[in-house]
């Protein structure tokens, strides 16, 4: 990518936390990228009243194949949170006045792109961590992606049928 092509995609991104600050957001995030093992790491923190947060993490892929690992770590008490992955033509389908029931109706029931973040859930590599007193969810998984275009994804947060914060720390590493 260009230097313009870079810029312009600095510039987007904080357009974008300017809006989600608006909003009532919190979200703090650090990039790093170790090109050598062509990993890119993003680190950060949510913390909002909203029931549905997005992005945490967008990324183009321009090859057929890719893999994202992620640890999402939240208090049990702040229960229950699902992770959503959008394509790109998911998301141009979302409006600002949409429920977090319909942001979440957007995407298929059969393709896995909802991973709830508890431990009943085999898929979402949840288990229970207690750290001082306080019980958590610890999730870590790995998604892997294949299509036969350029797509860009995107990861959401969700809790719609439950009331308080989402809260989380979470890690994604992206090859």
């Amino acid at each position: 990518m260009g230097y313009r092509g870079r810029s312009r995609l600095t510039l987007f991104s904080l357009l974008l936390r300017a809006l989600m600050l608006l909003a009532g957001a919190q979200s703090n995030s650090i990039t790093t990228s170790d090109s050598s093992q062509g990993v890119c790491t993003v680190k950060g923190r949510v913390f909002t009243q909203r029931n549905w947060y997005g992005y945490i993490v967008h990324k183009a892929f321009n090859r057929d194949y890719a893999k994202i690992q992620y640890q999402i770590m939240y208090p049990i008490k702040e229960c229950c949170a699902n992770l959503l992955i959008y394509y790109d033509d998911q998301v141009k389908q979302l409006r600002p006045s949409m429920t977090c029931e319909q942001r979440l109706a957007v995407l298929p029931a059969d393709n896995n792109q909802v991973i709830p973040l508890r431990t009943t859930n085999d898929s979402s590599g949840c288990t229970l961590w207690n750290e001082k007193g306080e019980d958590f969810y610890v999730c870590l998984g790995e998604r892997i992606f294949r299509s036969s275009v350029p797509r860009t994804w995107f990861f959401a947060l969700s809790h719609c049928e439950h009331e308080g914060p989402l809260n989380l720390n979470y890690v994604f590493n992206i090859t």
